[in-house]
């Protein structure tokens, strides 16, 4: 089953952040993910055929957090506590709802 709808996240310098859903047809007990990246991480690669090489990567899921939504009129919401060191270590964040059954329906991302 395909939903759509308006998906945001709002993350003021400090304190918590609002995630917001106005989905387009209903759905019912909605959570969201939310997964903050880091860019610019290094590997030092030990065995195989890149060993002694570093590998860069961005993106990577530095921390991952899950939330139940609550409606809120015709919008599913959820205030999402950051706390201050790892927004300040994250270089972006993802942001997906997922379905009763944990499939993602929507998402939504951007740098920090």
């Amino acid at each position: 089953r395909r939903v759509v709808g308006e998906l945001s996240m709002t993350l003021p310098a400090e304190g918590t952040a609002t995630v917001s859903f106005a989905p387009e047809h209903p759905l019912s007990d909605p959570g969201v993910r939310v997964a903050w990246l880091l860019q610019d991480q290094e590997t030092a690669v030990r065995r195989g055929e890149n060993r002694g090489r570093r590998l860069r990567h961005d993106f990577v899921v530095h921390h991952l957090d899950a939330f139940r939504m609550t409606l809120d009129g015709d919008r599913w919401q959820v205030r999402v506590p950051v706390d201050p060191a790892l927004r300040e270590a994250s270089g972006a964040v993802a942001v997906w709802v997922v379905d009763a059954t944990g499939e993602p329906v929507q998402a939504t991302g951007g740098w920090l």
